[in-house]
């Protein structure tokens, strides 16, 4: 899996809006899935493509690297927090192959045998955080 990561195409560093150089929002963000695809195959990617039950190989590949990227990130939070739960919102949350394709990937990079954290789509989509928020500002 990983050797796919080394694709030379994938290797030129990403500049990020914050100003420095491969975060992980360049890589795990809808802009970063569209620069993966690009880099590798030359063309835009296809968001109905990446949620399609059988997707062509162009945008299997890129699921495959972007969620291995995913789990490896992930598996930094789940290493020292171990949260019970991750709870994803915005647009590829709504692509449920990538976190089904993360969890799989999961065992390889945490450092225990399991991985019992569940990987959840927000229950109220992209309004989940106002939504909190909202809630926060009266508890206050």
């Amino acid at each position: 899996q990983r050797a796919k990561l080394a694709n030379p195409a994938l290797a030129e560093p990403r500049l990020c809006y914050c100003g420095n150089v491969d975060c992980v929002e360049t890589w795990l963000s809808g802009p970063g899935i569209a620069e993966t695809h690009k880099r590798i195959h030359g063309n835009d990617v296809c968001i109905k493509q990446l949620g399609a039950a059988e997707p062509d190989e162009s945008h299997s590949l890129t699921l495959d690297i972007y969620s291995e990227v995913l789990a490896s990130a992930l598996a930094s939070v789940i290493n020292i927090v171990d949260p019970q739960a991750v709870v994803f919102a915005g647009g590829l949350s709504n692509v449920g192959k990538i976190l089904r394709l993360a969890k799989q990937k999961l065992p390889t990079h945490v450092f225990s045998d399991t991985c019992r954290t569940e990987l959840i789509v927000a229950e109220h989509g992209d309004s989940s955080g106002v939504r909190g928020a909202a809630f926060l500002w009266r508890d206050g």
